[in-house]
């Protein structure tokens, strides 16, 4: 989970960073921000209150040593009023702090500062038909999307079977699996190129 504070300190750097994955997760950043800071106030005010309700407990002891009943009796409704403002303040801090960390449990960890933005991990095209084009531009693997639509292609009704093709230096490209030719290795690259 993020720091808060580094959220508070840095909040243009977060949101920056969170953009570079793509998935818009740098917009709750200013939900998020404003639950902490209802709950910072909050909470200020609950404290100012509290120093007051001590205050005005200190002078019901010296009104009660004077003998100031009436004095002290009105003193006393007045902590039992606060005390009960304390108590509903107390349960909204609680409320934005519980709302501000569901926001911050949502937020994914920020991206290295390398990663650049939008998805820089691959580009998928259709080079020929039964042919992909994949090309790398980071080593991180395949993107859900990415892999979807690749098990979506390979499950497809006239796909014959695949080949990988490792060009040095190259795009990776995946070939059709000519009919007649051995099956590529289970859990590798196939051992034999395409035939065309």
């Amino acid at each position: 989970m993020l720091d808060i504070k580094l959220i508070r300190d840095k909040t243009d750097f977060v949101r920056a960073r969170l953009a570079t994955r793509g998935a818009g997760d740098e917009t709750k950043i200013d939900e998020l921000l404003q639950h902490d800071e209802q709950r910072r106030k909050l909470l200020a005010e609950v404290e100012s209150l509290k120093s007051l309700r001590n205050r005005v407990s200190k002078e019901i002891g010296a009104l009660m040593g004077q003998k100031k009943l009436a004095e002290a009796e009105a003193k006393k409704t007045e902590t039992k009023d606060l005390g009960e403002k304390i108590a509903t303040l107390d349960k909204q801090a609680a409320a934005s702090e519980a709302a501000r960390d569901a926001l911050m449990l949502q937020l994914p960890n920020l991206p290295h500062e390398s990663v650049t933005l939008g998805n820089s991990i691959t580009v998928v095209t259709a080079a020929r038909p039964n042919e992909l084009l994949l090309t790398r531009t980071a080593p991180a693997g395949l993107t859900a999307a990415e892999l979807y639509a690749l098990a979506d292609w390979l499950e497809a009704p006239d796909f014959p079977g695949c080949d990988l093709k490792l060009p040095a230096g190259g795009p990776r490209k995946l070939h059709p699996h000519p009919p007649g030719s051995p099956a590529p290795a289970p859990g590798g690259f196939p051992l034999t190129p395409p035939s065309h």
